[in-house]
């Protein structure tokens, strides 16, 4: 990818409100706000390259707003967002901007299901996805002993 693409897309970044996060090392970080039916949901977006071999990550700061402190669908223990299967999207190398603006768009729609809680039932898909490996654990009954 052209440095051009990438200066096109940082400053789109900046135009719709990110700010370039210099602490992140070894990637583009950008911290910005997504707006979900009124909820403002900060979130830092990273990513490696604009060839989009791996999708960028999506990351929800903290604090949350209290409509997402619930373990939600889609979001990890760290709390990186998965909003789309890397395998079924292709990207646009001719307008990278319009395809990094997919991209958030698919992210304020994953956290505006989230928000009205019309993806709920996705939490039992992703039981596991909610814990550290550390944290789980076996129980056993009495009868099993």
């Amino acid at each position: 990818m052209s440095d051009n693409g990438l200066k096109d897309v940082h400053h789109w970044l900046l135009s719709q409100g990110y700010k370039e996060d210099s602490t992140q090392i070894g990637c583009y970080a950008y911290k910005g706000i997504v707006t979900c039916n009124k909820v403002q949901v900060p979130i830092c977006l990273s990513f490696q390259d604009l060839t989009f071999q791996e999708l960028p990550n999506v990351h929800l700061l903290e604090p949350r707003p209290v409509e997402l402190t619930r373990p939600l669908p889609h979001v990890d223990y760290r709390g990186k967002l998965c909003y789309l299967d890397q395998e079924s999207y292709r990207i646009d190398p001719y307008n990278i901007v319009m395809t990094m603006a997919t991209l958030l768009d698919r992210v304020k729609r994953v956290l505006t299901d989230s928000v009205s809680r019309v993806n709920s039932e996705d939490v039992g898909y992703e039981f596991t996805s909610y814990w550290e490996s550390h944290d789980l654990g076996a129980i056993l009954s009495q009868a099993s002993l």
